[in-house]
């Protein structure tokens, strides 16, 4: 004989569900915090020992770009990128239990929404070859939530050398975020924001890579993609991985073609 259920049984599983939920947010949140403060201490270390290399270069007469210049240094920066891939593998670990939550419904939030717009300058386009000029721009619309960038991701494309555009620059709403002098060996654009990442608010946002085209340029067609792979938006709230609504591995720009 089934045993009679009462309102008093019923109170009591709710008020339990409930407690077990408050709970769980209440790790989380913790969770969240204790990752953002050691990222935040991981950031300030970081800075100092890109500050120690590069002022070690100075001090040589070497130009200000680290990653070569003794065995030191060289170890110093090898476990520098050792600790930021951990970092960034202990993020998308955090990530991925906070979305299984959700799709298991002990987690119930709209996440933020992400969507990038025409990517410009266009296609087919000659310039002549100048200081801070936007190779890439796109407006980004945010929904439902602000969201952080972690990592954006750039690559030239072309037949052009490290010498014929440098000084990268990223801009949002007209705001200069970070920048790097030249592109790597094989042609990307990183900028890594993860121990100081930058929040965006919901609306549309203006991004773009500013760069100075030297005259070693002339003759030569590039163009500029955001490889959407690598870069790494958040949800600010609850610490999630965001993807872009649209399925594309790059946004690219229309090829443009340098003369002097």
């Amino acid at each position: 004989m089934l045993s009679q259920v009462t309102d008093t049984h019923i109170i009591t599983i709710v008020v339990q569900y409930y407690v077990i939920i408050s709970l769980m947010f209440s790790i989380i949140d913790k969770l969240i915090d204790k990752i953002k403060i050691d990222f935040l201490n991981r950031g300030d270390s970081y800075s100092k020992k890109q500050k120690q290399i590069t002022e070690h270069g100075d001090n040589i007469g070497r130009d200000k770009i680290i990653y070569n210049y003794n065995d030191r240094d060289k170890q110093e920066n090898s476990n520098l990128k050792d600790q930021i891939k951990k970092d960034y593998e202990k993020l998308n670990a955090q990530s991925k239990f906070v979305k299984d939550l959700q799709k298991s419904k002990l987690l119930h939030f709209t996440e933020a929404n992400i969507n990038f717009g025409t990517t410009t300058p266009a296609g087919n386009l000659t310039i002549f070859y100048k200081k801070d000029y936007i190779v890439w721009q796109s407006v980004l619309s945010i929904s439902n939530r602000d969201v952080e960038i972690r990592k954006i991701v750039f690559q030239k494309n072309g037949f052009t050398y490290n010498t014929d555009i440098k000084n990268f620059r990223l801009y949002i709403d007209k705001n200069k975020i970070s920048s790097i002098s030249d592109s790597d060996i094989d042609n990307y654009i990183i900028f890594d924001l993860i121990y100081k990442p930058i929040k965006l608010r919901t609306g549309a946002r203006i991004i773009e890579l500013v760069a100075d085209i030297e005259k070693s340029a002339d003759g030569k067609c590039f163009s500029i993609s955001l490889i959407t792979d690598g870069t790494d938006f958040f949800d600010s709230e609850m610490n999630t991985k965001i993807e872009l609504t649209q399925d594309k591995k790059e946004l690219t720009s229309g090829e443009q073609k340098v003369k002097i």
